[in-house]
This record gives structure tokens, C-alpha cells and sequence, in this order.
């Protein structure tokens, strides 16, 4: 017959010798004291038992039902009208008392492989969880991406010091993609591989050196790029080009690169500057067509602080950006052609078009 449980309130089927839920040793079995307890409860017309922690299932409610709302929070109404709870198919634990335990249990839909290798849950129930089962070999989630300094795979090892990539190169491959190329800890210009190629720049060379915002090839101040190869920005805002709608070939060789759209273009690309008054209000459509990834944007202002009006810098190389930019009778936009990315030079091809209000 069933038995209370010593630790754990409730009742056990007489096949159990301990709780199934907490562990609890089943007593000595007292059949006469339980038959009573039936009994005194079959007299009053309904049959009731406290099932408590052994099964899961809080107190006072019935072992018979007819549908789950007569049965405990997690509780459900199994086809022979008991109150029982469902089996957990991942916990190791017969919760439903058939005899069946997770996967044997004809409950448990188990998958017959490892379906998403990124979850932390053993689908198929082999042991092996995600990237560790060979079932998920070749899974997006369980292969190295070898140039984007991540551990995709998770597996502790990154990029080229992974299995899944060709092993790392001897030296530095190129001392200036702001990469690791050989894993050493050391980038471009500081990693000693590059010491014969990271010379210092000489300012006037005609040479334009990432560390320098101009070089004209002479060591004279004055004429836009002053004798530290800095950019005299007051000069340059002096002598911009007017923009006239229509299309202007363009190339940022050897220009200033002093400008930025935060948020859309960065500092470090060269570009070229324009200046657009409006001879109404109205809007103007600017396209940029380049050889290379380039940004276009218009300022409120030549500066370094001007606000940014308009911008368009899909990350993507050659690819055509577009922007608009809202105009007032007589104001005047500073419109910008420019390098996406350190040190980026490009030839392009600008349309603009003016559209009165």
C-alpha cells in the first residue's frame, strides 16, 4: 500500500523506497494506518489526499480530477483523471511516477540530434552539449571566423591560434591594418617585424604619412599646410570650391583630412570641400559614386565642431551613397567629399541636384 514520507510530507507508491523528488528514505510501511486514512476519507464522499513535496504537488489537492484547473500550479490532469506532474524531459527525474525517467518517458519528444549548437541544452540527450557534440560540426555558431580578433566558437583559442584556421604567420603580415597578423601581442608599427618599414615621416616631402595632416612639399606656412604639415584650416575655409549643381570629378590625393561627420564618418580620411549657398529654400540631393568607401556629408560650418546635416556612409567599398540636405534662401552648406577610414584616398564622381521648394 502507499506510505507517508519521513522528511518529505506526502505519500509513496509502494514500489518507491525513497522520495523521488527529495530524496527521503521511505519508513516502515503502516498499511493499517493508511487503509484507515482512506477509508475515513472514502466515508465522507471524496476521496483526498495531501500530496506535498515527494510529488511536487501543494496541499489539499485532489488525486482525482477532471480537468488541470482541479489540479496544483505545474500540476496537470493525466488521462486517467490523477493529478500528476509533467515530465521534466532534462531534470533525471521520473516526475510523472510511470517508471519512465526523461527520454525513456513516451512524454519526452526527444530530439534525434543536436538542433541549435548555441544553447546551452543537450537536444538529443547524448551528453554532449552544443559545439562538443559532432553534430553541430560545420554549425555557424561552432566555426572560427579567422580575421575578426573573436573567439566565434567559444573554445578559448582566437582567429589564427584556433584549429579551425590556418596557423598564424611567422611575422607581421602588413604594418598598417591596425590587425595582429601573428598573434604575438604586438600591432603594425609596434611589433618589431615592422621597425623597417615604421620610419618616422619627414614633413615636406610630398609624402602624405598617416600622422600628418598635409604635405605639399615644402616647409613654408601660410599656403593651407603650415611647416609641421598641420592643416591651416582658416586658409582652407577661405578658399573653398563653390558647388554648382551638376556633377564634378573629383580626387582626395594629397588633400587635408581634418574634417568629420561623428556617428557617420570618422576622422583620419582625406577629403574634399565644397561650400553650396542656396538661391532658395529648398533641398539639395548630393550622390557620390567613388573608387573606394567614401562618405558624404554636409556641415553647417567649415570647422571641426560644424553640425552635421545630412550624411550617408554605407561601410561598403565603392558602393554609391546618397544624402539630402535642407536648405534656407541664402544659407550656405559645407559640403564634404570624404575618405572613409584612416588615412583613405579616393577618385569620385559628385552629382548634385537643387530642388526649389
Amino acid at each position: 500500500m502507499l506510505a507517508t514520507c519521513s522528511s518529505c510530507p506526502g505519500y509513496l507508491a509502494p514500489s518507491l523506497d525513497s522520495c523521488p523528488h527529495c530524496g527521503a528514505p521511505a519508513p516502515a510501511r503502516d498499511e493499517a494506518s493508511v487503509l484507515g486514512k482512506l477509508a475515513k476519507a472514502a466515508t465522507t464522499g471524496v476521496v483526498m489526499m495531501t500530496l506535498m513535496a515527494c510529488y511536487g504537488i501543494g496541499p489539499d489537492f485532489p488525486v482525482s480530477c477532471a480537468s488541470d484547473a482541479e489540479c496544483g500550479p505545474g500540476s496537470v490532469c493525466d488521462p486517467s483523471g490523477t493529478c500528476i506532474q509533467p515530465e521534466d524531459c532534462f531534470n533525471g527525474f521520473d516526475d510523472d511516477l510511470d517508471g519512465f525517467i526523461d527520454e525513456e518517458d513516451s512524454d519526452c519528444d526527444v530530439l534525434p540530434f543536436e538542433a541549435v549548437c548555441d544553447d546551452d541544452i543537450d537536444d538529443d540527450l547524448d551528453g554532449q552539449v552544443d559545439c562538443a557534440d559532432l553534430d553541430c560540426a560545420g554549425a555557424p555558431a561552432c566555426i572560427e571566423v579567422c580575421d575578426n580578433a573573436l573567439d566565434d566558437d567559444a573554445d578559448g583559442d582566437t582567429d589564427c591560434l584556433d584549429t579551425d584556421c590556418a596557423p598564424c604567420p611567422a611575422t607581421e603580415v602588413e604594418c598598417g591594418n591596425l590587425f595582429d597578423d601573428d598573434a604575438d601581442g604586438q600591432t603594425d608599427c609596434d611589433d618589431t617585424d615592422c621597425v623597417a618599414l615604421c620610419t618616422p615621416p619627414v614633413c615636406g616631402d610630398g609624402l602624405l604619412a598617416p600622422t600628418e595632416e598635409c604635405d605639399d612639399s615644402n616647409m613654408e606656412s601660410g599656403d593651407g599646410c603650415s611647416d609641421r604639415c598641420i592643416v591651416e584650416l582658416e586658409i582652407v575655409c577661405a578658399d573653398l570650391t563653390p558647388l554648382e549643381p551638376g556633377s564634378v570629378s573629383g580626387d582626395t590625393a594629397g588633400a587635408t583630412n581634418v574634417l568629420s561627420a561623428p556617428g557617420c564618418v570618422a576622422a583620419g580620411g582625406f577629403e574634399s570641400i565644397y561650400t553650396f549657398t542656396a538661391p532658395s529654400t529648398g533641398k539639395l540631393y548630393l550622390t557620390l559614386d567613388a573608387d573606394q568607401d567614401m562618405g558624404i556629408y554636409a556641415l553647417d560650418s567649415c570647422a571641426t565642431e560644424g553640425i552635421v546635416l545630412a550624411c550617408s556612409n554605407i561601410v561598403l567599398g565603392g558602393q554609391v551613397e546618397s544624402t539630402v540636405v535642407d536648405v534656407i534662401a541664402g544659407g550656405t552648406a559645407i559640403i564634404v567629399a570624404d575618405g572613409s577610414g584612416p588615412g583613405a584616398v579616393s577618385a569620385f564622381q559628385l552629382v548634385s541636384t537643387f530642388v526649389p521648394e
